[in-house]
């Protein structure tokens, strides 16, 4: 998301969004009941985007979550 809270808008003229499926289970112990952690990793080849600040943003069912990150030159 640009500093506006709207999408970036990919070289196809379409805004960047990234469908995925994540799978994982619960672990074998019966007293677990925490967070189970994934890494996650994206890559976004040929992806040009001016300077400036943006936001990624992470949906899971009710779970939402933006990271912030500054792009310093292109």
């Amino acid at each position: 998301m640009d500093p506006n809270g709207l999408p970036v808008i990919g070289p196809n003229g379409d805004a960047i969004i990234h469908p995925v499926k994540i799978g994982a289970s619960k672990p074998d112990a019966p007293e677990f009941s925490g967070w189970i952690q994934i890494p996650l990793i994206f890559r976004f080849d040929n992806l040009s985007v001016a300077p400036g600040s943006y936001s990624i943003g992470l949906s899971l069912g009710e779970y939402v979550s933006t990271k912030n990150f500054i792009v310093l030159a292109s």
